[in-house]
C-alpha cells in the first residue's frame, strides 16, 4: 500500500485535478473545499487507485493521529462521495468492498506539480477536529448527518449568548461563537445543557445555561476530560485525562471506578439503569469491527446486544427501553436499525444510498431524528416515524448540521444542534415543530371547544369559562361568524349532530351542568338531561337519535359514568360504570364507545382512553402512557382517534390508529393545547391553544393525509 507521506504529484481523475502539494482539489478550475482529514483520505485512495484500501490501513494512516472508530472511516467516505459526485458513466468514484474497505475505482493519471492559475487565498482554514472526523462521542464525536423534506424552511438566527429573544420554530438559535470545535450537545437534568469543546485536538467537557449563557468547563470531577451523564443527573461515564478506557462515577466525582471495558459512542437509557455502547469485537471471519453492548449499572453485567461481522454503531434506547436503535453496514450501506430486545427481532428503517447516521427518539417515543446526507449536499437532520416511513427534512441550509444520540430536551420540544453556519462548529438550539399548526381564520378569542359538521361549518365557544360567553357559528361557504347561543358558565361543549342539523351543549341551570340541544341556528333549545346530578361533555350517537353524556348522577359526587338519553329526554340510562371515573364519552361507531376513564387498578387518577364494546360489554386500553390522556375524537372514517395528553409536561395533541397502534404527537408547544376535533374532510385536527397567551382555535394537517 502507498502512503500519502510527502507526495509532491498532482493526480488528473476525469474533470478532476488533484494536488498534493497544494492540498486542494478542483473540478475544471474550480476549487472543492475539503477538510483536512477528507483531503488526506482521498489522497490515500486515488495513490492506491484500484486495489483494496481497508479500513484497519486507513485507521492507520489517516487517522493515525486520533484514537476513533471504523464508524469514523465509513462517515467521511460519504463525504469524500457527495463531495466527488460521479465519473461520466454515473457512477461512484470509490467502492465499497464489504467487510474490507475501499477502492477507488476511475482511472487516475500521475503528473509532476505545475504551475497553477488557482488562487490560493481563497483556501479555508478548518480548525483542528472540524468535521468531528476521527473522533467519537468520547473523543470528540463524529456526527454523520441528515435528511427529510421540511415543513418549514430554516432560518439561522445568529445571537449573541446573552439574548433573550424567543425563539422560533424550526429556526436555528445559535448559543455558542468558540472557534473551537463542539459537538455532543444535551440537556442536563437541570435545566443547562452539556457539551464538548476541541482544545488543540483535546476534547473537554463544558456546561452553559439553556440560553448559551456561563458556558465554562465542567469541574465536578478531578481529570474529567469528556462525559456523558445520566438523565437523573446522578451518575457520570466518562474519560479521565492521561488515563485509557472509560470510568464511571456519581455526579460528585464520588464513587469513581473503572469500567472493565472501553465504550465508543454511547448513550443511557430514560430510567438511567443502563448505558448502551459500541465497542471493538472480532467477528467470525477474525476481522475486527464493531458490536453494540450494554451495561447495567446495578450489577455491573455486560451483555451483548448486536453481534455481525458488519460495522455496527451509534446506539440510544427508545424511551421505555424495550428496543435500540443503531446504524449498520451490514447491507452494504450504513443504515438505521431498530431492535426488539424482548423478542430479538431487527428491524431496517431506511433504505438509502446517503449516510445515516445517530439516530434517536423523542421523549415520547413518536418519533425519530437522525442525520444524513442522502441528497447528494451537505449533512442534514431529518426525521421519521418509529417504523421508518413519513421521512422529512428538519434543516436545509447550505452548511452541515448534526444531532448526536440524546439531542432532545425532556419535553421534546427541542432540539441541540451542531452547525458550521457561522464558520466554526457551534451549538445551536432548535424549538422544533414537525406539524405546525396556524390560527384558524375568521375566529377571534377566547375560543373553545370547537366541533366541525359534515358539511365544514364550525360551532365554537367565544368568552371567559368562568363568567359566561356566547356559542358562535362560523359558516363553510361564506365563513361568517354569527352568535347562536347565550352560555352563562362554562365552554358549552358543543357537539354537531351527525346530520349537522343540531347543536348538543351544556349550560348552567341552578348552579348545576345540563345538556340542551337545538337547532344549528339556535332555535329550540332543549334541556335534555334536567337532572340534579352535573351532566356534561355530550356527543351524538352515529344515527342521531341519542346523546351520550359525563354524569355523577350515579350517587357519588366524585366518579362520573357513562349516561345516554333520548333526544326528547326520554329514557336516560346508564351505559358504563366503575369504580372509576369516565369522562369524554363519544361514538366510535354503532358497535363501540370510546372515553376516559382513572380505572384504579394500580393507575389510580391516571386517566386513559377506553373502548368499550357495546355488544359484549368489553372494555379494551387504547392508551397506556403515562399521566392523562383524554378527549378522544374520532376521524370521518373511524380509522384515527385525536386526543390530548400531558405525558410531556403539559397537554398536547397525539393523533394514533383506532386500534391504539402508530402514536404521532401532533403539537410541541409551551402551552396548553386541548380539546381536538376533526375537520370535516378529515385532512386535519382542529384545536385550541394558549400557547400565545390567549386561547385561540388552531388547525394542523393530520400527517398521513
Amino acid at each position: 500500500m502507498v502512503t500519502g507521506d510527502q507526495d509532491d504529484g498532482v493526480y488528473e481523475v476525469e474533470d478532476l485535478l488533484i494536488s498534493a502539494p497544494r492540498r486542494s482539489l478542483t473540478r475544471n478550475g474550480e476549487r472543492i473545499d475539503l477538510t483536512p482529514r477528507v483531503f488526506d483520505l482521498l489522497l490515500m485512495l486515488v495513490k492506491n487507485a484500484g486495489e483494496i484500501v481497508t479500513k484497519d490501513e486507513l485507521l492507520e494512516t489517516v487517522w493515525a493521529d486520533a484514537v476513533v472508530e471504523e464508524g469514523n472511516v465509513s462517515r467521511t467516505v460519504s463525504t469524500l462521495r457527495r463531495k466527488l459526485g460521479r465519473d461520466a458513466s454515473g457512477r461512484d468514484f470509490i467502492e465499497t468492498v464489504p467487510k474490507h474497505g475501499y477502492r477507488f475505482i476511475a482511472p487516475v493519471r500521475r503528473r509532476p506539480e505545475i504551475t497553477s492559475t488557482i488562487d490560493t487565498s481563497t483556501e479555508v482554514a478548518f480548525p483542528v477536529g472540524s468535521r468531528h472526523t476521527g473522533l467519537t462521542w468520547l473523543f470528540a464525536g463524529a456526527f454523520a448527518i441528515g435528511l427529510v423534506a421540511l415543513i418549514a424552511a430554516i432560518i439561522i438566527a445568529n445571537r449573541s449568548a446573552a439574548s433573550t429573544t424567543p425563539p422560533t420554530k424550526n429556526v436555528l438559535s445559535r448559543l455558542t461563537i468558540s472557534q473551537e470545535p463542539e459537538m455532543i450537545p444535551t440537556y442536563a437534568a437541570d435545566g443547562r445543557i452539556r457539551f464538548a469543546r476541541v482544545i488543540e485536538g483535546t476534547s473537554t467537557s463544558y456546561v452553559m445555561n439553556e440560553d448559551g449563557t456561563a458556558a465554562e468547563p465542567e469541574s465536578s470531577i478531578a481529570g474529567l476530560q469528556v462525559g456523558l451523564w445520566s438523565p437523573d443527573g446522578k451518575k457520570v461515564l466518562f474519560r479521565r485525562q492521561g488515563a485509557a478506557g472509560v470510568f464511571l462515577a456519581n455526579a460528585d466525582g464520588s464513587e469513581d471506578v473503572k469500567l472493565s471495558f472501553d465504550a465508543g459512542n454511547s448513550a443511557w437509557s430514560a430510567d438511567s439503569r443502563r448505558i448502551v455502547f459500541q465497542a471493538r469485537a472480532i467477528g467470525s471471519d477474525g476481522r475486527q469491527n464493531f458490536d453494540i453492548f450494554v451495561y447495567t449499572v446495578e450489577t455491573g453485567a455486560v451483555d451483548i446486544l448486536v453481534r455481525h461481522d458488519a460495522f455496527d454503531g451509534d446506539p440510544s434506547f427508545s424511551p421505555d427501553g424495550e428496543s435500540i436503535l443503531f446504524v449498520s453496514d451490514r447491507d452494504g450501506n450504513i443504515e438505521i436499525y431498530r431492535k426488539h430486545l424482548t423478542d430479538e427481532t431487527i428491524t431496517r428503517l431506511t433504505e438509502n444510498p446517503g449516510h445515516d447516521s445517530y439516530p434517536s427518539f423523542s421523549p415520547d417515543g413518536t418519533l425519530i431524528v437522525f442525520n444524513s446526507d442522502r441528497e447528494g449536499e451537505n449533512t442534514d437532520v431529518y426525521a421519521m416515524r418509529p417504523d421508518g416511513t413519513g421521512v422529512r427534512k428538519i434543516t436545509d441550509l447550505p452548511s452541515t448540521e448534526s444531532v448526536g444520540s440524546s439531542p432532545w430536551s425532556p419535553d421534546g420540544t427541542k432540539l441541540l444542534v451542531v452547525s458550521n453556519a457561522g464558520g466554526a462548529e457551534n451549538i445551536y438550539a432548535l424549538d422544533f415543530d414537525p406539524f405546525v399548526a396556524n390560527p384558524i381564520v375568521g375566529t377571534s378569542g377566547p375560543a373553545f371547544d370547537a366541533d366541525v359538521s359534515g358539511n365544514g361549518s364550525m360551532v365554537y365557544f367565544r368568552g371567559n369559562p368562568a363568567t359566561g360567553g356566547v356559542l358562535r357559528l362560523l359558516e363553510n361557504g361564506d365563513r361568517s361568524d354569527r352568535k347562536i347561543a347565550v352560555i352563562s358558565k362554562g365552554t358549552g361543549q358543543p357537539s354537531f349532530s351527525p346530520d349537522g342539523s343540531m347543536i348538543a351543549f351544556t349550560d348552567y341551570v341552578g348552579g348545576n351542568t345540563e345538556v340542551f340541544t337545538m337547532k344549528v341556528d339556535g332555535s329550540e333549545r332543549k334541556n335534555v338531561t334536567a337532572d340534579p346530578a352535573a351532566d356534561q361533555m355530550p356527543s351524538w350517537s352515529p344515527d342521531g337519535r341519542r346523546i351520550v353524556f359525563s354524569s355523577n348522577r350515579g350517587g357519588d359526587l366524585q366518579r362520573f359514568e357513562v349516561w345516554t338519553v333520548n333526544l326528547d329526554g326520554k329514557e336516560p340510562k346508564v351505559l358504563y360504570r366503575d369504580a372509576g371515573s369516565s369522562v369524554d364519552p363519544v361514538f366510535a361507531n354503532d358497535e363501540r364507545l370510546l372515553f376516559s376513564n382513572d380505572l384504579p387498578n394500580g393507575r389510580t387518577g391516571n386517566f386513559e382512553i377506553f373502548s368499550l364494546d357495546l355488544a359484549s360489554k368489553t372494555l379494551t386500553r387504547a392508551t397506556s402512557r403515562k399521566r392523562y390522556d383524554v378527549a378522544p375524537a374520532v376521524s370521518p372514517d373511524g380509522s384515527h382517534i385525536a386526543f390530548v395528553s400531558n405525558s410531556d409536561g403539559n397537554s398536547e395533541i397525539y393523533l394514533m390508529k383506532s386500534d391504539g397502534s402508530d402514536l404521532i404527537r401532533l403539537t410541541r408547544e409551551k402551552g396548553d393545547d386541548i380539546a381536538p376535533t376533526w375537520s370535516a374532510d378529515g385532512s386535519k385536527i382542529v384545536f385550541s391553544s394558549n400557547r400565545n397567551g390567549e386561547y385561540l382555535l388552531y388547525e394542523v394537517a393530520v400527517p398521513f393525509r
